[in-house]
């Protein structure tokens, strides 16, 4: 067929007889080459004149390597345009499937993607709402991301929500334009400190008081009774003691041996932790009541709805006259500050065991923080220290924070210093010798 001709060294376009165009022309290393052209939707184009167009941009950059001094810059120049191509199929529409698709993507765990999916969504749709002219995400500029960024901190979100959202958008962006983002400007806000609280002793023992109370209702109560025993006495978080496995468990040696869920995935380091005196009857109690999960009730519902749980905890708390929240006028955020929750318990935990002098080092050990620094510190830590401080809190804690289970408990936990000697002398007479030494030893 008749091609048209252009001036010599500037190659052809010709269509071919699928119906699209060509551009035929000589590389830099003398090879013809032959590319269909096609628009930046990725169709064949099929009017000259666009097919024209194409071409004198296919031109220009053979132009612009014919210029450089050395191979290496060549190859260099190569790398940048497939890049400024593979860009030019970015559309913000698209950019998280894109994103999810990409091998540059760091291999993150399913809630990580869907936090920064939390991050993508609203920030697609302020574009689609303020800026719907720009369609891709190449054109996305400074100016915008500084816009975006001063929307959502007026928006009445914490200095934490705030960084957490501009550093999933700038991993995600960098990961697409595999360059420096929009948002790189963006310098992150100082965060105020927002820690949740440790329970009072009278605070326990109003939750205590509320679980008893048989007119209050709570799902899987006696699981969730369980629960807040195994997060005081242990110190961990409410993931970990929903889902904790009778595997984890070791009667013999009185332990729970786990790795934590929130940094096992980047640290795998198991934790131990003694198992206190009641805990270990609670645990004894439910023994083999599935043989998977201590809770297997709880572990099913947060496997399903994590937010049940903690909601429901938030409620006893309220019930229990304890004031979870607090609006703070002086702070940027609008929502109120939350002062207890399920974490509580952890702190709570905490808060004693360093009332009671416990090595900071040895709480760090027990509760399984992940700073490499700590590591240094606690790798060195024994069972036996570990022990005296789980003992400690059980001494310093009260009665009822123990969540009693039965009468006897509550009756032996409530005695008055007169009838000890009443108790031991019964002891003495029923107990065997092989008894008597587990006892002792439970007393310490």
């Amino acid at each position: 067929m008749k091609r048209d001709r252009r001036a010599k060294g500037t190659g052809c376009v010709f269509k071919k007889s699928t119906g699209g165009y060509a551009y035929r022309y000589r590389d830099l290393t003398g090879k013809v080459r032959t590319v269909l052209l096609r628009d930046e939707s990725g169709h064949p184009i099929t009017k000259k004149v666009d097919a024209e167009r194409v071409a004198e941009r296919y031109l220009r950059e053979q132009y612009e390597l014919r210029e450089l001094n050395s191979k290496t810059e060549y190859l260099v120049r190569i790398a940048e345009y497939k890049d400024l191509i593979s860009h030019t199929r970015i559309t913000i529409a698209g950019m998280w499937e894109v994103y999810l698709k990409s091998t540059r993507r760091p291999d993150s765990s399913s809630g990580t993607l869907d936090f920064y999916h939390d991050a993508v969504l609203p920030f697609q749709k302020w574009m689609a709402a303020r800026h719907s002219e720009i369609t891709e995400v190449r054109d996305i500029t400074e100016e915008i991301a500084g816009e975006y960024a001063t929307a959502f901190w007026e928006s009445g979100i914490s200095e934490r929500t705030y960084n957490a959202r501009i550093t999933s958008l700038k991993m995600v962006l960098r990961v697409l334009l595999k360059d420096n983002t929009p948002f790189d400007a963006i310098r992150r806000k100082t965060p105020r400190p927002q820690s949740r609280s440790a329970f009072t002793t009278a605070q326990l023992k109003a939750i205590s008081d509320t679980m008893d109370n048989p007119d209050y209702y709570m799902l899987y109560k006696p699981e969730m009774r369980l629960m807040l025993l195994i997060m005081l006495y242990t110190g961990c978080r409410g993931e970990d003691a929903a889902l904790l496995k009778w595997s984890y468990v070791d009667f013999d040696n009185r332990t729970i041996t786990y790795i934590p869920i929130k940094t096992g995935r980047k640290r795998p380091v198991p934790v131990t932790v003694p198992i206190a005196v009641c805990l270990y009857d609670a645990l004894r109690q439910k023994e083999h009541d599935d043989p998977i999960y201590v809770l297997s009730k709880v572990a099913e519902r947060y496997r399903r709805n994590p937010c049940g749980i903690s909601t429901d905890i938030t409620k006893l708390l309220e019930a229990s006259g304890i004031k979870t929240k607090v609006v703070d006028p002086e702070l940027q955020r609008k929502r109120p500050i939350v002062l207890y929750s399920m974490h509580s318990f952890r702190h709570t935990f905490c808060s004693i065991a360093v009332n009671a002098g416990i090595p900071l080092a040895t709480i760090q050990a027990i509760v399984g923080h992940s700073t490499s620094d700590m590591t240094a510190h606690y790798s060195h830590i024994s069972l036996e220290s570990k022990q005296k401080a789980v003992s400690a809190l059980e001494l310093a804690a009260p009665s009822s924070v123990a969540f009693k289970e039965n009468t006897l408990t509550h009756a032996i936990s409530t005695l008055s210093p007169t009838k000890l000697p009443v108790l031991a002398a019964y002891l003495e007479t029923v107990l065997d010798q092989e008894q008597k030494v587990e006892l002792a030893r439970r007393l310490g």
